[in-house]
């Protein structure tokens, strides 16, 4: 029997052993929150003296069972023990100011804990299920770590104040405290975890002390509020897309005497001044011009710059990286010199209001996705320089009326013009082996198409969608045609194969039902259907034949 029980048949004993009285009662009822029992006492006036030589004892066997039935402050956290000191891992009480203890049990909270490194972000941090009530939080001074995730999701928290003596901020800490305003790091933090402080949007101002060495990857990503940041001097790295989404940042400073960075006018450089690490999204000023010795541009330097409408790159600068001026929609210009070799993937994706480009002899490699949904795009110039036209490169510039391949392309990736719906032409050159998957899919402008010879295999989807296309010549050098290549061609009718019947399913012109299949004669494979449609002599072969007079 445990204590609660024993203590409530004590007092029900002695409450039975009073004696009963008929005269006028007075009732005293006590409950515990525990076991919720009743004891009634009877006592007449003239007798005052037994009720007050119960209430002692019922107060003696009565409170002990109350002190324990309310929590300590200890109690709504859960926590590990490791070499004699406490992480703390949830929190189950009402929200609201919470301070979380310096011990437990006697020994010191030193840790916040968190989810396993490099995880998923999770719908909240392990500070537990009401993590999204907190409002403000204090640390104790013993702690030295914040891990992974400590306060993700917590929606509610609107300040912090990290103890000194903290020396790392997790990854993901504050992932998505939207509401959270202020934070204080204090001199003994030396890194800022990757995703830190990710989606902090009403998060205005920050300070970064002078102790730290590391600030990862997308560290300040979507502080939409945050209008400036000082990159302290002992700093060494800086993650990819720290400050992607800032759009309220309009400059970045960095510290002198910083070995690593530089600012120059509020942009972020490398000491050296020879690569361009990030532009502010939120600066001032639709024109930019890239300083001369510049070499680089680094991967989405100048990602999600809205209000940028030109760029002068010069001809120091020999790669552009991966979406380096992606989602630049007020992008209407830029000049590429002939000094850029590569074009990195997405480099320009997404720029909706570019109308032309360029591309110098210099380059011979355009990334997938470069010119991405740029849709006010009318016209490309592709040099001979250029070998491969990767996935996707112009995918979905619906303004694109035409282009011409030059004869240095030996392949054209998959979804390369896909929905180029303003497409009208397009030149293939007789250098070209491949076709990819879904290349011109959804070119709903064009008309019509010529395989070159040379040409050995066309992708699945490779040309589905084009309603317009009415014509196709496939060369004799063709051997596999991929699924659906011509499916949805709704204007098609007569494709005029030169060669042997190519490998090919049977949905090869799925929903063309108007098409006919030609072949020449002498050529081998054919039946009385290829790929789903029926299948014809090419009249074009069919020459009557001379007469001879002896």
């Amino acid at each position: 029997m445990n204590g609660n029980n024993t203590r409530a048949t004590a007092i029900a004993a002695f409450t039975r052993s009073l004696p009963q009285l008929d005269t006028e009662t007075t009732w005293l009822t006590m409950k515990t929150p525990e076991t919720h029992l009743s004891v009634t006492s009877r006592a007449s006036t003239s007798n005052f003296l037994s009720v007050t030589m119960v209430l002692p004892l019922l107060l003696v066997l009565v409170l002990p069972v109350l002190a324990r039935a309310q929590p300590s402050s200890q109690t709504l956290f859960t926590y590990t023990t490791n070499n004699g000191t406490i992480t703390i891992t949830g929190y189950s009480g009402p929200g609201g100011a919470v301070t979380i203890p310096d011990t437990i049990n006697g020994l010191a909270v030193t840790g916040i804990g968190g989810w396993e490194p490099y995880g998923p972000v999770r719908a909240s941090g392990p500070i537990g299920t009401l993590a999204n009530k907190l409002a403000t939080v204090t640390i104790p001074d013993r702690a030295m770590t914040i891990q992974g995730g400590a306060f993700s999701n917590c929606t509610s928290l609107t300040s912090i104040t990290i103890p000194n003596g903290v020396t790392t901020i997790g990854q993901s800490a504050f992932y998505s405290c939207t509401n959270l305003t202020r934070v204080t790091i204090p001199t003994s933090v030396t890194v800022i975890g990757t995703r830190a402080f990710w989606g902090c949007g009403r998060l205005a101002d920050v300070t970064i002390p002078n102790s730290v060495t590391i600030i990862g990857s997308h560290a300040f990503w979507k502080c939409s509020s945050l209008a400036k940041v000082t990159i302290p001097k002992k700093v060494t790295s800086i993650g990819i897309d720290t400050f992607r989404g800032c759009t309220s940042l309009r400059a970045i400073m960095v510290d002198e005497p910083n070995p690593v960075y530089c600012s120059v006018d509020g942009v972020l450089f490398d000491r050296r001044q020879s690569t361009l690490m990030q532009y502010p999204e939120g600066k001032a000023g639709g024109g930019y011009t890239i300083p001369d010795g510049v070499t680089g541009i680094r991967d989405r330097a100048f990602r999600d710059c809205s209000s940028l409408t030109s760029v002068t790159i010069p001809e120091s600068v020999t790669s552009i990286g991966v979406d380096a001026f992606a989602d630049c929609s007020g992008l209407a210009s830029a000049t590429i010199p002939n000094s850029v070799t590569t074009i990195g993937d997405g480099a320009f994706s997404s720029c909706t209001r570019l109308t032309s480009v360029t591309i110098p002899n210099s380059v011979t490699r355009i990334g997938s996705k470069a010119f991405y949904q740029c849709t006010s795009l009318t016209s490309v110039t592709i040099p001979y320089s250029v070998t491969t036209i990767g996935d996707s490169v112009f995918y979905s510039c619906a303004g694109l009326t035409n282009v011409t391949i030059p004869t240095s392309v030996t392949r054209i990736g998959s979804k390369a013009f896909w929905k180029c719906t303003s497409l009208v032409e397009v030149t293939i050159p007789n250098s070209l082996t491949s076709i990819g998957n879904a290349a011109l899919s959804g070119c709903t402008g064009l008309a019509s198409v010529t395989i070159p010879n040379g040409v050995m295999t066309v992708g699945s989807d490779a040309f589905a969608g084009c309603t317009s296309l009415t014509n196709v010549i496939v060369p004799g050098s063709v051997t596999r045609i991929g699924s659906r290549a011509f499916a949805l061609c709704s204007s098609l009718t007569g494709v005029y194969f030169q060669g042997d019947a190519p490998d090919g399913g049977p949905d090869l012109f799925a929903n063309a039902d108007r098409a006919t299949i030609y072949y020449l004669n002498g050529t081998r494979g054919w039946g009385p259907k290829y790929g789903g449609r029926r299948t014809a002599p090419d009249p074009r072969s069919l020459a009557p034949a001379k007469s001879s007079s002896f």
